[in-house]
Parts: C-alpha cells; structure tokens; sequence
C-alpha cells in the first residue's frame, strides 16, 4: 500500500471521529503553543538587547557620576541649609584614563544643563546635554539635516546646538527650523542641525536615554556659559551642585580588551572616589548577564513546554491502544483480504503522526496569537521566528512518532483469525 493511500485511510479514520480527535490533541496543542510564545519571547528579547546593546555601543565603557547618599553635614550646613555639594566624574578622571589605559581610543564627555528650554512662551521637558563633535561617531547617530556640532564650535565657544527629532517637534512643529535660535535658560542658541530619529527603549537591564529628546551643545560652551554649579532651589532652601560631567562615554580598541578596561576603570574611580559618586556601566557585560538569564528563562519555559507534549503524547497513546481495542475486526478484515502487518503498522503510525500534526497547526495558531497578546498586555518584544514554527512541527511530529508507535506495533501483531473469531 502506498504512502498516499496510507495518509487517506489514517486521516479517514480521524474524520469519522472528530471530537475525540480534537480531546487527543489537545495536549500537543498546549505543549506546541507553549513552544512559539517561549521561543517568541525569548527571540524578541535577545533581538531587543542586541538592539539595545548597538545603542550603548559594543566596543564603549560608560562612566556615570552618581550623586552619593550623605549622612553627616556640618552643624552649621544643617542649620542654613544652604551648601554646595561636589561630586562626580571630573575632566582630571578622564586625563588620568587616557594615562593608564592606551586602550581608550576615544572620550566623549556629556555635561546635562539644568536649564528650562522655551518653545516660545512654552517650558519644555527636553534635555540639553553638552558633548563634542565624536558623539556622533561613538554612538553611530548622524544628522538628518544640517549638520553635527564641529571642532570650530569647541574651540570658539560658539552658541550653537542641535536638535533631536522630537525635540524638533516640540520646538518648532511645522515651522522651519533653519536660521532659528532656541532659548536656553536666558541664552540663545543658533539651531545649526537636526538629528535622525533614533528609536530607543529602556528595559530593567538597558537604560538608553531617549536622543530625540535632547538638545546637543558644544560642551566647551557649556562649561563657558554655565559652569560647573546648578542650583536646585524649593520653599525657600536652595542647593548647589557642582558637576563637571554627568557622564563619559569611553571607546575600547578590540572587544577582548573591554571588560578587563572596566574593572581598570572602577579601581581607579575607588581610590580617586571615596564617597562612591560614580558608576562603571560596560554595555558588553551587561549584554552577557542579559543572555544568561534568557537561557535560564528558556530552560524553565522548555521544560514547561515539555511536561504539556508528555501528557500530550500520553494521551495519543492511550486514545491509539483504545482504538486498536475497537477496531480488532478492522484490521483482522484488512489482514484476511491482504493487508500485510507493515501496513497496519503505518496506517496507525499515520493517524498518531497527523493527529500530532494538527495538534501542531493548532497549537502554533494558538502560540502566535498568544505571543501578540503577550506584547500587547506586557509590553514585552516578541518575534515569531520561521525556525520556531519548523521547530515546533518537528517536535510535533516526533511525539506522535514515539507515542504512536508502540500502539502501531500492537495493531499489527493482532492475529486475524483470533480478530475475526472473536467478532
């Protein structure tokens, strides 16, 4: 009997019972859509981090200044609650890095303004962050019109800035930017450039600060303008910060070299900082702590999955020794008329294998939905992969293979003559 003649007779069979088809499968169906949504989300996220990870920048170490936690002041300090409070990275750090690491290709300083942006009459929440020229270079972030801040503008001081996307939007919505100043506290900065959108996402893991939202300036004319000291002032008390960068962005050469310039980095930044003012961000370890933990998360939803295709399976064989019981004198009559034990055994392998196979149709239909359903609930990024589905039906199709098999063997061994005899 030939294979196509073997697949009408076992989808024939199923047909005539399409309800306890339908309870069979089930479990195949619950263990395959568990698959999808944990390969879905585990593919989603390793794609999010990948994406999240070119943002920081694979070959960068990231030095962050951290306002410490002060428990004792002088007694005066309390009394006039007035103070100015040093911490953080200084321009010093970053020459003493150049020193000690020849590693460090390149150093990007960035320097927040605590200052209110105007659109007109209107206070903005966009931030104003002052930083060189190679920002565009370390973070792969180019203009979209117009141009980046250049090497004159540092040295001259000059006043000028440039946009980010949404800034852009807040700014002037429809209204030409080209020509047009942006204030600045009380100063005027010459819009000279608008940057690409750049779509960024934070996670629990990855912090990526939103560039659209930012105002880039010279930070040479920061440090001129505004200087080091931002004062922070409500209900009559007032405090003054003094920061000279908020954060540095560092380029290793060779992608062996950049955890090993971190740990570098975080005991010169100790015996230069005692009270702890910083943070050591190094995107590439980050990014395999990341990865560890989608492991483990895959591990415990594989297993899950696992469980739900064993008791899948165990029901395909036990529905499958059911039918071999009730239909004893179909394959004794099939047996007498010709039939060889072969193709008994085939026939009741097919039925297991496409009973699996629509349970994996199913259960992929199911386990796509599910992960959309997770996305939009969690928030969570998920990609259904052509892998995972071909993944998914293989697995399908080997549980009906292994569960069917054994009751395909007790088909085929049944005598005709005891079969017919007994009906």
């Amino acid at each position: 009997m030939s294979l196509l003649e073997t697949l009408r007779l076992a989808l024939s069979s199923i047909a005539l019972q399409k309800f306890r088809a339908l309870l069979t499968t089930l479990g195949i169906v619950i263990g395959v859509a568990a698959v999808i949504a944990m390969l879905s989300i585990s593919e989603g996220a390793r794609l999010e981090s990948l994406q999240q990870i070119r943002m920081l920048g694979v070959n960068n170490v990231r030095v962050r200044s951290v306002k410490p936690i002060i428990t004792e002041r002088k007694k005066e300090e309390e009394a006039n609650q007035n103070w100015i409070f040093k911490y953080g990275v200084t321009r010093q750090d970053l020459k003493h890095f150049r020193e000690i690491l020849p590693e460090i290709d390149c150093i990007v300083p960035l320097r927040e303004v605590r200052k209110d942006v105007w659109a007109e009459d209107v206070k903005t929440d966009i931030k104003v962050i002052g930083t060189t020229p190679a920002l565009v270079e370390i973070l792969d972030y180019a203009p979209s019109a117009g141009r980046f801040l250049a090497p004159l503008d540092e040295s001259e001081f000059r006043r000028v800035c440039v946009l980010g996307a949404e800034a852009r939007r807040k700014l002037f919505r429809f209204r030409p930017w080209t020509g047009q100043d942006v204030r600045i506290g009380e100063t005027y900065f010459r819009v000279v450039g608008v940057m690409e959108d750049k779509s960024t996402k934070s996670s629990g893991t990855f912090q990526i600060p939103n560039l659209n939202n930012q105002i880039f300036v010279p930070y040479a004319t920061v440090m001129s303008v505004f200087g080091v000291v931002s004062l922070k002032g409500s209900q009559g008390k007032w405090e003054a910060v003094s920061v000279e960068l908020d954060e540095a962005i560092l380029r290793v050469q060779g992608e062996d070299r950049i955890v090993p310039v971190g740990r570098t980095l975080r005991r010169a930044l100790e015996r230069a900082h005692p009270l702890n003012d910083f943070e050591v961000v190094v995107p590439l370890e980050l990014l395999r702590q990341s990865q560890k933990t989608q492991r483990t998360f895959t591990i415990v939803m594989a297993s899950i999955a696992a469980l739900s295709l064993l008791v899948g399976g165990i029901g395909i064989m036990n529905i499958m020794l059911a039918n071999v019981a009730e239909r004893r004198k179909e394959i004794g009559t099939r047996r007498a008329l010709g039939a060889r034990r072969r193709d008994i055994l085939r026939q009741f392998l097919m039925e297991s294998v496409m009973l699996s196979l629509l349970g994996g149709v199913a259960g992929v239909v199911l386990g796509a939905a599910g992960s959309r359903l997770i996305q939009a609930a969690a928030g969570w990024e998920t990609v259904v992969s052509p892998i995972a589905v071909a993944l998914a039906f293989a697995v399908a199709t080997l549980t009906g293979i292994v569960f069917g098999t054994f009751p395909a063997i007790k088909a085929a061994a049944v005598d005709p003559i005891v079969a017919l005899r007994e009906e």
